[in-house]
Protein backbone atom coordinates (compact mmCIF):
# COMPACT_ATOMS: atom_id res chain seq x y z
CA UNK A 1 0.00 0.00 0.00
CA UNK A 2 1.35 3.50 -0.78
CA UNK A 3 0.24 5.03 2.56
CA UNK A 4 1.42 5.51 5.92
CA UNK A 5 0.18 6.65 9.33
CA UNK A 6 1.21 9.73 10.92
CA UNK A 7 1.82 10.41 14.56
CA UNK A 8 -0.46 13.04 14.90
CA UNK A 9 -3.76 14.28 16.10
CA UNK A 10 -6.87 13.73 13.54
CA UNK A 11 -9.62 16.43 13.62
CA UNK A 12 -12.45 15.58 15.42
CA UNK A 13 -14.64 12.71 13.48
CA UNK A 14 -18.27 14.69 12.36
CA UNK A 15 -20.07 12.12 14.24
CA UNK A 16 -18.44 10.72 17.74
CA UNK A 17 -16.39 13.26 17.61
CA UNK A 18 -13.20 11.37 18.84
CA UNK A 19 -9.55 12.04 17.14
CA UNK A 20 -9.19 10.64 13.88
CA UNK A 21 -6.32 8.68 12.17
CA UNK A 22 -4.51 10.66 9.81
CA UNK A 23 -3.74 8.74 7.11
CA UNK A 24 -1.24 10.30 3.88
CA UNK A 25 0.43 8.67 0.61
CA UNK A 26 4.33 7.64 1.18
CA UNK A 27 5.17 9.19 -2.37
CA UNK A 28 3.01 10.76 -4.81
CA UNK A 29 3.25 8.13 -7.56
CA UNK A 30 2.66 8.16 -11.80
CA UNK A 31 -0.07 6.54 -11.24
CA UNK A 32 -1.68 9.68 -8.99
CA UNK A 33 -0.31 11.91 -10.76
CA UNK A 34 -2.69 10.55 -14.16
CA UNK A 35 -5.75 11.09 -11.91
CA UNK A 36 -7.85 13.97 -12.35
CA UNK A 37 -7.98 14.42 -8.68
CA UNK A 38 -6.21 13.06 -5.65
CA UNK A 39 -5.92 13.26 -1.87
CA UNK A 40 -2.79 13.85 -0.74
CA UNK A 41 -3.86 13.35 3.11
CA UNK A 42 -7.33 11.71 4.66
CA UNK A 43 -8.74 10.91 8.01
CA UNK A 44 -10.05 7.77 9.37
CA UNK A 45 -12.58 7.31 12.37
CA UNK A 46 -11.15 4.03 14.44
CA UNK A 47 -13.86 4.35 16.68
CA UNK A 48 -15.94 1.04 16.19
CA UNK A 49 -19.43 2.30 17.02
CA UNK A 50 -19.23 4.82 14.86
CA UNK A 51 -20.57 4.38 11.00
CA UNK A 52 -18.03 7.02 10.06
CA UNK A 53 -14.98 5.67 7.79
CA UNK A 54 -12.87 7.56 6.17
CA UNK A 55 -13.38 11.42 5.57
CA UNK A 56 -11.58 13.34 3.11
CA UNK A 57 -10.88 17.08 3.49
CA UNK A 58 -11.33 19.26 0.42
CA UNK A 59 -8.03 21.12 1.68
CA UNK A 60 -6.07 18.08 0.92
CA UNK A 61 -7.69 17.75 -2.56
CA UNK A 62 -5.09 17.81 -5.42
CA UNK A 63 -6.28 18.61 -9.13
CA UNK A 64 -3.86 17.62 -11.84
CA UNK A 65 -3.03 20.77 -13.51
CA UNK A 66 -3.49 21.42 -17.15
CA UNK A 67 -0.32 20.79 -18.68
Amino acid sequence: MNRKRLDIPGAPCPRCKLAMTVFEHQEITDKLRRQAVYYSRWYRCDNPGCKTTQVMPPEFKVKRSAA
